[in-house]
């Protein structure tokens, strides 16, 4: 008796290991296996394309999207099975039944009823726009009778403004305490310490995150050479590594955007969630939360 309960302990104790092992390997899966992005696009004239791309886990989850001739189209795979397509601008992917002729090219019972419905509409569009003709005519004989009743309404609107501008210092003054008021949890000593780290966090996120590769060129400009400027600098920035593997061709002169791009990134949990325990951990974060929040203990 005693081997048996030994044995059923045994296999349950096996049991809630096998089940304790899966739980953790999901977990560093999800912490570790990196979430990929694709991302390409041309913007040459009137001509706009791109495509986006994300697969995690060796594609076993896929979603694409595809904008080409002003129509978005988006795919999904599920363990690399393709799910129905869904697109904007596609009709879904349904096509549209054309009439049936017969063998003799006559026209048939359907496309006669088509047609005569076409010129059921053109007539009611022109008996519209004969109403609308009428209408028009009489509206602009009740705009003129209704220029002086406008006018008295806006000379009114005028005297009550003054009548109120004495209020209009008061007014400003219970808005600026509001403002201040408002903006008192984000002025505080700690909170601007908070800043800098914060800035580090998002340095370190897109230092993970931030593309890889990167191919291809870009032509910009705008109205002001300062801007443009302005903007070469905040490019080479963000994306160091464009100096190597973009063109990148500012314009002076002109008010340009001309494209074709291709770059390549991944993104791990793991890194997200730890700036989101380092800010948990940090004091002033949970002391501004509760001044935002308005719960600080007084």
């Amino acid at each position: 008796m005693l081997h048996l309960i030994l044995g059923i302990l045994k296999v349950i104790g096996i049991i809630l290991l096998v089940l304790l092992g899966l739980v953790l390997l999901a977990i560093l899966v999800l912490l570790f296996v990196p979430v990929r992005y694709r991302l390409s696009g041309k913007k040459e004239a009137e001509l706009l394309e791109g495509a986006a791309g994300v697969s995690w886990l060796l594609h076993l989850v896929s979603l694409t999207a595809e904008y080409k001739e002003k129509q978005l189209a988006v795919k999904l795979k599920l363990f690399g099975i393709p799910v129905k397509p869904f697109g904007i601008g596609t009709g879904n992917g349904k096509k549209r039944k054309r009439p049936k002729k017969n063998e003799d090219n006559s026209v048939t019972i359907q496309e006669f009823q088509e047609q005569k419905k076409k010129v059921i509409q053109i007539e009611e569009k022109r008996k519209l726009e004969t109403q609308y003709s009428d209408e028009d005519d009489k509206k602009t004989n009740i705009q003129n009778i209704s220029i002086w009743e406008k006018l008295q309404d806006v000379w009114e609107k005028i005297i009550d403004l003054f009548a109120d501008a004495q209020d209009i210092p008061d007014k400003l003054e219970k808005s600026i305490y509001g403002i201040r008021k408002k903006a008192e949890p984000f002025l505080q000593d700690e909170t601007r310490k908070l800043y800098r780290r914060l800035i580090e966090r998002l340095e370190y996120l897109w230092k993970h995150y931030r593309p890889r590769k990167i191919k291809g060129w870009l032509h910009f400009g705008t109205d002001n050479p300062d801007k443009t400027g302005e903007l070469t600098g905040l490019i080479y920035l963000l994306l160091p590594m464009a100096a190597d593997q973009m063109e990148i061709i500012p314009d002076f002169a002109e008010k340009v955007l001309e494209t074709q791009i291709s770059l390549k990134g991944h993104i791990r949990s793991i890194h997200l969630v730890k700036v989101a325990i380092l800010l948990w951990w940090d004091k002033e974060f949970r002391i501004t939360l509760r001044r935002v929040r308005g719960k600080e203990e007084k």
